[in-house]
């Protein structure tokens, strides 16, 4: 672990990859108070990587600096940026890729998610036939109308 600035109010350090962001036995505020030489030195979490994960995170020092922290999260004054190693070749230099993501309570832990077919399929299928349905709704009144009477009328011209 590596301490990249440290004041007062904040912690900013590199989460090695296996370590839990929170704060239990072996978690990063665990490992920082041992670096600080202190176990009961105050440190929140405020945000959180997956363990599998490294990367840089802020740790407060305070509650009000983890209030404001949180806040400032809340209201999108922080940027994440997130950078992943990927093995092979991507069909593109620069881009976003998208999934999506399930959490499990139990184990603690964050999968991919299977995308949910069967709902997006019929969302699909409902839109379609609704479109169908106001287009011939719409095309048999325009055809069984009689026209003249409104095209006679030139004064909406």
């Amino acid at each position: 672990m590596e301490v990249l600035y440290l004041d007062n109010k904040i912690i900013v350090c590199v989460k090695p990859a296996g370590v839990l962001s929170t704060d239990e036995p072996g978690g990063m505020p665990s490992l920082l108070r041992a670096a600080l030489g202190d176990d009961t030195a105050p440190v929140y979490t405020v945000h959180r990587l997956d363990a599998a994960v490294s990367g840089v995170m802020v740790y407060a020092r305070t509650r009000h600096a983890a209030a404001d922290l949180g806040r400032a999260i809340e209201r999108g004054d922080v940027r994440k940026e997130y950078l992943a190693v990927a093995c092979g070749a991507l069909p593109e230099q620069r881009g976003e890729l998208r999934d999506l993501l399930r959490r499990d309570r139990k184990l603690r832990k964050t999968f991919l998610a299977e995308a949910p077919v069967l709902p997006v399929a019929l969302f699909a299928l409902g839109i379609v036939l609704f479109v169908a349905l106001a287009y011939a709704l719409c095309a048999r009144r325009v055809l069984s109308s009689d026209l003249t009477e409104l095209l006679k009328d030139d004064s909406l011209l």
